[in-house]
């Protein structure tokens, strides 16, 4: 029943109809609730709780080295990162992968500066009832879901980083 009860949910939250210009393709969901709890640590040792965030938007995006089209968005959400800062911004990666050795190559090739958070064992993945790769969520400064991208993007399209602006500005 639980598993039906969470299909339910999602679909409520994130309805078929894509909203928005072709390039952003982002689900906005009807009622907007709060994310997930997650309590992690970084690669760099650092813990990361989302609800220490609030006031930043955070862009959450679910990854794994096998996947050509995450590999292929890394270097997009690293300049994103950069262009907004991390004062008001914050994009945290989470690889679903089990080799942290493949992990960490690919992010010393692409030379990433944002925080990695690994999801081995898929916990958080299940959290945010993740079926595919890539998929990234929006959530905005109060810790609620603003939308969801499932599928690779161009992070740096200009009617994306209108739509974070827009988000940064609420």
């Amino acid at each position: 029943m639980r598993p039906i009860f969470l299909l339910l949910f999602f679909l409520l939250i994130f309805p078929h109809a894509v909203r928005g210009d072709d390039a952003v393709r982002m689900k906005k969901p009807k009622i907007r609730l709060a994310a997930p709890t997650i309590s992690a640590f970084d690669l760099t040792g650092q813990e990361f709780r989302l609800e220490k965030h609030r006031g930043k938007v955070i862009l959450l995006n679910f990854w794994a080295t096998w996947c050509v089209p995450c590999r292929k968005e890394m270097p997009l959400l690293n300049e994103l990162q950069k262009k907004f800062g991390r004062d008001r911004f914050l994009v945290i990666g989470i690889a679903v992968d089990r080799n942290l050795r493949s992990v960490k190559k690919t992010l010393e090739k692409h030379q990433i500066q944002f925080g990695i958070i690994m999801d081995s064992e898929e916990a958080i993945s299940k959290k945010y009832e993740v079926d595919m790769l890539p998929v990234t969520y929006l959530i905005g400064k109060d810790g609620k879901f603003t939308g969801k991208f499932t599928g690779e993007r161009d992070w740096i399209n200009p009617n994306i980083m209108d739509l974070i602006e827009k988000e940064l500005e609420k």
